[in-house]
């Protein structure tokens, strides 16, 4: 079973239609939890064929045995029914934490009151619009202290754990260069030990989306090893087209081809312009290669 989650920041465009059934078809999950879509209800029964799916909510019956226990405009629990497990089922709830930070407390009111007091298997997984820690943010004003101990004190108390993962240190940017760029990690996958210990080999990765400011993330239960980072000969990627950093480089490059236009002259070119949209690309998108 492979599990991700996505805050899209809207769906209702074709380019993003696109590019998440892009991430369907490459990725193959099992379910799929995302948020701030912007789209009615009518749109998503419209986009869910489009993924090729057969409900609103995104779930393939004919994989995964999935009941909605309850849900709220910030969360949906469900039990997964597995009968490989002792208990056979355990519990999922999808997360959209309160962005404002006046209200964060209800997020963490609503995580204890789902909590789970017995030996039930149970994944939190969604986007948390918090920091754990102070080195899960890089740029901008740093989190107050008691804020980040106050959600780490609720991951505590629900006996839940981060699973970690592979890929991208964050998962949110506001996408601005130098010195205005801020990139946290507020989306994650957390566990208690009973599901841990009933999928020791479950592993998450963080995705990689080009124009939005989210990644998804994803949760193999098999533990399927993700591809390993493998370095590649030059390569243009389709995600840089209508990015104005990487249209600066390439005219930058082609304004100093001066003199007769040799084959030569196309070669040089085209390495130095490969050379610094890689090095663009390492810094702006995580070193991404398709």
């Amino acid at each position: 079973m492979k599990i991700c989650s996505w805050n899209a920041r809207g769906l209702g465009n074709p380019r993003g239609i696109r590019t998440l059934c892009d991430l369907i078809q490459r990725e193959g999950p099992d379910v799929v939890f995302l948020q701030e879509t912007r789209l009615s209800t009518r749109e998503v029964e419209s986009c869910k064929y489009k993924l090729g799916f057969q409900n609103c909510l995104a779930i393939s019956p004919a994989d995964v045995d999935l009941l909605v226990i309850n849900y709220s405009f910030n969360h949906i629990d469900v039990v997964i029914k597995d009968p490989n497990l002792r208990m056979g089922h355990w519990f999922l709830t999808a997360i959209y934490g309160f962005p404002e930070t006046h209200l964060r407390h209800q997020t963490w009111r609503l995580l204890r009151l789902l909590c789970r007091v017995n030996d039930d298997p149970w994944m939190v997984m969604g986007d948390f619009n918090e920091l754990m820690y102070s080195h899960e943010k890089c740029g901008g004003r740093p989190r107050p202290d008691n804020q980040l101990y106050t959600f780490r004190e609720v991951v505590e108390d629900c006996n839940l754990s981060d699973l970690g993962f592979s890929g991208p240190k964050f998962t949110w940017s506001n996408r601005r260069h130098g010195d205005q760029c801020i990139s946290e990690r507020i989306d994650r996958f957390l566990v208690n030990s009973v599901w841990l210990d009933s999928f020791p080999n479950a592993r998450v990765a963080h995705g990689v989306v080009a124009y939005l400011d989210h990644l998804p993330i994803w949760v193999n239960l098999e533990g399927a090893t993700f591809p390993r980072y493998v370095k590649k000969s030059f390569k243009f990627e389709a995600m840089w087209v209508g990015e104005k950093a990487c249209e600066d480089i390439i005219k930058g490059v082609c304004e100093r081809g001066v003199g007769p236009t040799t084959m030569d002259v196309v070669s040089g070119l085209i390495n130095e312009c490969g050379a610094q949209l890689q090095g663009w690309n390492k810094q702006c998108f995580g070193n991404v290669q398709t």
